[in-house]
């Protein structure tokens, strides 16, 4: 047996993606809570809430590590008073999870979405809170694989079948923390603040560049605060503007880089002033970057390969190769009417809703994926008498993704409604899927090949004639014919003065035997 060097083999290393890891677990949440000295005794209660946050993530002997911050939020009124009142408290949970792979957090795209399962809340009595429920955690993870494939193939009468393929050759990760502070002040427009109901923060990049061998980062962060006044709930907006500069090991101009910020913890004060009212918020935010800048390339690949002499094993591989990154991005609109019948709804105060239990699933017939899960929708209101009352719905969900198997960015990016009766609410929620893909596709490669015997066997028959007369079907492969009779595909070609490969219709074809 010939070694298969023998045959002049020029190899490249190409990138293949792994998953590493696909999951999804829950963590209980648990909260024996009692009221403080200063709060009003529990009367009704409005709304629980838990709202979890991904605060950390380490990788040490083969254990990944997930930090976890759950919030939870109760609103609840005392007896004849129509102020809401507002419980809230932080739980911290970690979640260990074995890790198979030699690679590290920083060789991996790493993407964990926390979501709320489900919460129950019940009193004790007037002081006590006994609080159980359970958040939803989906961690997925992609690495990438080394794999050699051959380039070129010359020697030995051999005939190579290439095709250019342009791929991802390099990928460069990094990762940067920081704390963004800033002062919010409530208009003079708008009442003194109460108290907080909740506070909603979004982030979007709107400009990357690298600027000598680092990356320049703008973008935003929008924040959104429900807060109570003395007769009425009120809702404040602030853009706040982000800018890094990022270092990234590796990094050169005119590789496409993206970068994703989250909000991964917050918090959020207030400030009176000296008449007592609270006209300023002081937030802090602590924002993790998340940046990938891919390098690519540009190869002719061997898919097929024969000799005309000499027989060869072929070893092939059907290999994802990753392609140029992608951005993905889609907008859909999830509709939902709202009702309860024990009172009118006079007044609408806010409207929100967020996602839940989201995943993606295979289309299995068209190779496309399908978001599904529910979007949890809820409406503040007031009656007649001014009583504060909130109204919730889930709404199943199943939107077609464009995208690959990875779990985009899921922001609500509008949410509005309208009075369909006196005791009904029609929300209209705008739901936008973002994500940056490294797209792959799939190629049937050659890996490696071996002249079989010690060089002296040859294939049997084809060179007693120079030329043979052979009838092609329609769609018939040249490059087929000319493997099957130990000939040389452009040799057919030129004699018959094909254009194409594939034939367009039945035709004879004259066939040089050629080495």
């Amino acid at each position: 047996m010939l070694t298969s060097n023998e045959l002049s083999l020029d190899r490249k290393t190409i990138l293949v993606p792994e998953k590493l890891l696909d999951t999804v677990f829950e963590q209980s949440v648990e909260l024996d809570y009692v009221l403080p000295d200063y709060y009003p005794d529990f009367f009704r209660l409005l709304s629980c809430r838990a709202e979890p946050m991904i605060t950390g993530r380490e990788l040490r002997d083969k254990t990944l590590t997930i930090s976890l911050s759950v919030k939870i939020t109760v609103w609840y009124l005392a007896e004849n008073s129509p102020l809401i009142q507002v419980m809230t408290q932080k739980l911290s949970y970690q979640k260990q999870l074995p890790w198979q792979s030699d690679c590290g957090l920083e060789d991996v795209r790493l993407l964990i979405t926390p979501s709320p399962s489900y919460l129950n809340c019940r009193a004790v009595n007037s002081r006590r809170m006994d609080i159980r429920g359970a958040v939803r955690i989906a961690a997925q993870a992609v690495g990438m694989t080394r794999k050699q494939i051959l380039s070129d193939v010359t020697g030995m009468y051999s005939h190579a079948r290439k095709i250019p393929v342009q791929y991802v050759s390099e990928i460069r990760r990094g990762e940067k923390r920081c704390t963004v502070s800033e002062e919010i002040p409530i208009p003079e427009s708008q009442p003194p603040l109460l108290s907080v109901l909740r506070e909603d923060i979004t982030t979007r990049i709107t400009e990357t560049r690298c600027v000598a061998g680092k990356l320049v980062v703008k973008g935003e962060a929008m924040v959104t605060v429900l807060y109570t006044a003395k007769d009425s709930v009120e809702t404040l907006s602030c853009p706040i503007a982000l800018s890094q500069i990022i270092e990234m090991d590796g990094l050169e101009e005119g590789m496409p880089c993206t970068v994703t910020a989250y909000a991964a913890d917050h918090l959020l004060t207030t400030d009176a002033d000296s008449s007592g009212d609270i006209r300023t918020l002081h937030l802090d935010i602590q924002l993790r970057y998340e940046c990938e800048a891919v390098r690519t390339d540009s190869e002719e690949l061997v898919t097929d390969l024969y000799s005309t002499v000499y027989p060869i094993t072929l070893h092939s591989e059907n290999l994802s190769l990753v392609t140029m990154p992608q951005a993905v991005k889609s907008q859909s609109q999830v509709k939902a009417d709202i009702c309860q019948n024990e009172r009118e709804i006079a007044r609408v105060y806010a409207v929100w809703a967020a996602p839940k239990d989201m995943v993606l699933t295979a289309d299995g017939d068209s190779g496309t994926f399908v978001l599904q899960g529910a979007l949890h929708c809820h409406v503040l209101a007031a009656d007649a008498e001014g009583m504060p009352m909130l109204l919730e719905h889930t709404e199943p969900v199943s939107i077609p993704y464009a995208g690959g198997g990875m779990l985009p960015a899921i922001t609500v990016t509008n949410c509005s409604y309208m009075l369909s009766s006196a005791n009904c609410v029609a929300v209209s929620a705008e739901l936008t899927l973002t994500d940056h893909q490294l797209r792959t596709t799939e190629y049937s490669l050659l890996t490696d090949a071996e002249v079989g015997g010690d060089g002296t066997n040859r294939i049997c028959g084809g060179t007693d004639y120079a030329l043979r007369l052979y009838y092609a079907q329609q769609d018939e492969s040249i490059w087929e014919i000319a493997k099957r009779y130990h000939t040389a595909a452009d040799a057919i070609m030129e004699e018959n003065d094909c254009t194409e490969d594939i034939l367009p219709k039945p035709q004879m074809l004259l066939i040089p035997i050629v080495q």
